[in-house]
């Protein structure tokens, strides 16, 4: 990490102090998003109290104090996390392969842009295929309007004890035709990756995730 985006952290904590109490964030890499879900994670955590200081607050100046305070913690937690995003950018996601997925090359991560405040977007590249066939709960004269059908892949992160704490859409497989009952995405269909940005909201699950998988998003059958 660059002495700058340090810095970043670090004038950022003291200004968290200031604006009140509560619990610092780790600053270690989550295994999305590098540094940018502990930075908006603090922000959320101190946002949250002061509103509700706020909330019980009488007096009109000490609210204004507190607006002043949550404006300026969101102020300071934009800059950082447009300093820690691009920081990310070049990362390989860990992805799990598994009876369903195979993982061909290494997924990488570049970023793009700001896909809105607090939350980078970054374009995914890298070689996913589907491992065995899948068969699809969907009526087959669904590929006959539309014969260009897709099912979403999901990429989800599961805490250390195994169990899902996010999801996110990754990429999308192809669907074919196999009999006049029946639906799948053949084995071998590669699944194309589409961009990823995290969301500001769902910011602490990120450092909860200790290893990725993939999943199909619907059509099970």
């Amino acid at each position: 990490m660059t002495r700058l985006l340090l810095c970043s952290i670090a004038a950022l904590s003291m200004s968290f102090t200031a604006c009140g109490e509560g619990s610092s964030t780790s600053t270690d890499d989550a295994m999305l998003f590098g540094q940018v879900p502990a930075i908006v994670a603090q922000c959320n955590e101190q946002v949250k109290s002061l509103r509700e200081e706020w909330k019980h607050c009488k007096s009109p100046s000490t609210k204004s104090e507190i607006r002043e305070k949550i404006e300026r913690c969101q102020a300071e937690t934009n800059e950082a996390v447009a300093i820690a995003a691009p920081e990310w950018s070049g990362a390989t996601i860990d992805i799990t392969s598994d009876n369903q997925f195979t993982v061909q090359s290494p997924v990488t991560a570049t970023y793009d842009k700001m896909f809105t405040e607090m939350e980078p977007k970054y374009n995914l590249a890298g070689s996913i295929v589907v491992a065995k066939n899948y068969l699809v709960d969907l009526d087959p004269s669904v590929l006959e309007r539309n014969p260009d059908a897709k099912t979403s892949v999901l990429l989800v992160g599961l805490d250390e004890n195994g169990k899902e704490v996010i999801s996110t859409q990754i990429g999308f497989a192809k669907i074919e035709k196999l009999s006049e009952t029946n639906v799948i995405v053949r084995a071998g269909t590669p699944v194309n990756l589409e961009p990823i940005h995290m969301s500001s909201k769902k910011a602490d699950q990120y450092l909860l995730i200790h290893s990725l998988h993939l999943r199909f998003y619907k059509y099970t059958k």
